[in-house]
């Protein structure tokens, strides 16, 4: 139930070491819990992706799309 949800601190490769040694038990251990997801933007590999589109008027815009990139994650917490 939602109202159960608890937090929980832990890493991304402790869920992963635990789902893979005991799938039955990791779901016990991380069901109704509450993850929240730090990235640290560091050491990532960001670049701007910029797309031109064309209207119905032949008329050009360059979109920014957004930032594309590695992100690594830290840890759930």
């Amino acid at each position: 139930p939602k109202e159960d949800i608890k937090p929980i601190s832990t890493t991304s490769n402790q869920i992963l070491s635990d789902f893979t040694k005991n799938k039955e038990k990791a779901l016990e251990k991380y069901e109704y819990k509450e993850l929240t997801l730090e990235i640290d933007l560091t050491n990532a590999e960001i670049e701007e992706l910029i797309v031109c589109v064309t209207d119905e008027n032949n008329n050009e815009t360059d979109v920014n799309t957004g930032l594309v990139g590695n992100i690594d994650i830290l840890e759930f917490q």
